[in-house]
């Protein structure tokens, strides 16, 4: 096989455009190798992975394949798994994007799509191009007042159905949206996604009930955004029994009391049914709730990991600089801390009802951070009661499943996409192993532990820590 670079072009039927892959052409085998069928959970030992041409090429115990001695790689001792998707980030600086490599995050779902997620999106299988795969969203579409300047504002169901043909038009992966949309633009946004056949995520407006927006067809929910009340068979009557009273903190607090007391009974397990009726994933981004419930402590906790990325970036992040934070009072934390567990409680609910789970952090918010916040997800996924194995699928055929995608990621299989992950030790153990990363493949390239060692240090650099 020649040394020369290979030109591939694959259809992506989502854009119906033609995008050029660049892979080499030299094989590369990974031998002796704990294989992990990350459908069944099985581990099979000792296998050889032919990657030729950025695929996987052939997964045999045979021994006598034929690769030139300097593209063999001993795997022995090592587990491998498909690479890792972060289902819900925002980033925008194509400097870090190494971060998710160096963490075995090979692909992410961006929720605010911008000009240069589509940039990212067309260099995404070119050997020079070290950051993860993309899935690219539309801008936010939010009602009126919008939350976010770079939002768009959607005051109509008309104006709703043109922004979404534009998107489709523009090549967008699914539709974003968001908190104040109206009913009839919400209806409308819904309406013209499914003519379209794009799917549509992202938060639950005001104005629909979690019911009705799994009804007609919301893809995903995220951020478990109204699951707490909309779970709890005593909020209504807590509101109306609390609404003439000034909601200080105290109050705020006591009001969550009783309404987390209501949760367990007819209205979750409605909810529950009718997700898994009407194939409603969700995305729990624990990390971010986490992260907010205990920010005064993640700046020491986070030391090492806040020299990889710019003061720039997170200045905003700490407690005492964060906008939603800095006036808290002691039962403003206790609010959050009793919001983060009680998430946990019920996305270990879902999983038992059967609800489909992604794993996404919300990176870019305060110390969810490129790659490594993957893994946090992972764990606090395993926390709230998932078993190893299952937390890990919703990061590899999860992801692959809900993108309509199983055909390129999710598993190690012949024919797919070659963006593998070797660990040091087993995470269907221990989850947190995961993090033991004893090399990465992106698209056919190996990169071994040193070079990820490499990637970081000089990223380090880059950030001026």
């Amino acid at each position: 096989m020649t040394k020369l670079l290979k030109i591939i072009l694959i259809t992506f039927t989502s854009t119906l455009l033609l995008f050029t892959i660049t892979c080499y052409a030299n094989p590369l085998l990974i031998k002796n190798v704990n294989l992990i069928d990350v459908t069944n959970g099985r581990i099979h030992s000792k296998v050889r992975v032919l990657i030729v041409d950025g695929l996987i090429n052939q997964i045999s115990f045979a021994k006598n394949l034929e690769v030139p001695p300097d593209n063999v790689v001993d795997a022995s001792g090592t587990f491998l798994i498909p690479g890792l998707w972060d289902m819900h980030v925002h980033w925008y600086d194509e400097r870090f994007l190494k971060l998710f490599i160096v963490n075995g995050v090979t692909g992410t779902r961006q929720m605010l799509g911008k000009y240069q997620h589509y940039i990212w999106r067309k260099k995404q299988y070119e050997t020079t191009f070290i950051g993860p795969k993309t899935v690219v969203g539309s801008p936010i579409l939010d009602g009126k007042p919008k939350f976010w300047e770079n939002s768009i504002e959607i005051p109509n169901a008309k104006y709703g159905r043109r922004i979404v043909q534009q998107y489709k038009t523009r090549g967008a992966d699914f539709i974003k949206v968001y908190n104040n949309l109206d009913r009839a633009s919400y209806f409308a946004i819904a309406d013209e996604s499914k003519k379209l056949g794009l799917p549509f995520v992202g938060h639950v407006p005001f104005s629909v009930t979690l019911l009705e927006a799994s009804n007609v067809g919301q893809k995903s929910m995220e951020h478990l955004k109204k699951m707490v009340s909309g779970t709890s068979d005593s909020y209504n009557r807590i509101v109306a029994e609390y609404r003439d009273q000034e909601k200080t903190p105290s109050i705020e607090l006591e009001m969550l009391n009783k309404i987390l007391a209501g949760y367990g009974g007819d209205q979750a397990k409605i909810l529950y049914s009718t997700f898994v009726k009407n194939n409603t994933w969700q995305s729990p981004t624990l990390a971010i709730s986490r992260n907010m419930a205990y920010l005064r402590e993640r700046s020491e906790i986070d030391k090492e990991r806040l020299k990889c990325l710019t003061t720039g970036i997170t200045s905003h992040w700490h407690a005492n600089r964060n906008p939603d934070t800095v006036d808290n009072t002691d039962e403003d934390w206790i609010f959050y801390r009793k919001i983060f567990k009680h998430k946990q409680r019920i996305v270990g609910d879902m999983y038992r009802t059967g609800v489909k789970i992604i794993a996404g952090t919300d990176v870019l918010n305060p110390f969810c951070f490129p790659g490594f916040s993957l893994h946090d997800e992972l764990e606090l996924l395993v926390e709230a009661g998932l078993p190893p194995l299952t937390a890990l699928q919703t990061a590899t055929i999860n992801a692959a499943e809900f993108l309509g995608k199983t055909d390129k990621y999710g598993t190690i299989e012949v024919g797919k996409i070659a963006d593998l992950v070797l660990l040091e030790d087993n995470p269907l153990e221990n989850i947190s192993n995961t993090t033991k990363i004893a090399g990465v493949i992106l698209n056919g390239v190996f990169f071994s532990k040193q070079d990820l060692s490499e990637m970081l240090k000089k990223l380090k650099q880059v950030s001026g820590n």
